[in-house]
């Protein structure tokens, strides 16, 4: 299985950066639960179908 990983560059409320590990995108969304569900958007427009064997992962910097 295949992982798409987005590093969390910045949270602050109500806006969640994030970026792909490859740098290339860059997406933003006012939760988690949104970033995460924009994430899987952008794999279904970039592998259609196969969308579905891509895990996302989304890592936070440690505190």
């Amino acid at each position: 299985m295949r992982e798409a990983i987005f590093d969390v560059v910045e949270e602050r409320p109500g806006a969640i950066r994030a970026t792909s590990s490859d740098k290339t995108q860059t997406l933003t969304a006012p939760s988690i639960e949104e970033l995460r569900h924009d994430v899987r958007e952008l794999l279904m427009a970039t592998y259609g179908d196969a969308h579905v064997s891509v895990r996302v992962r989304l890592r936070r910097p440690h505190r």
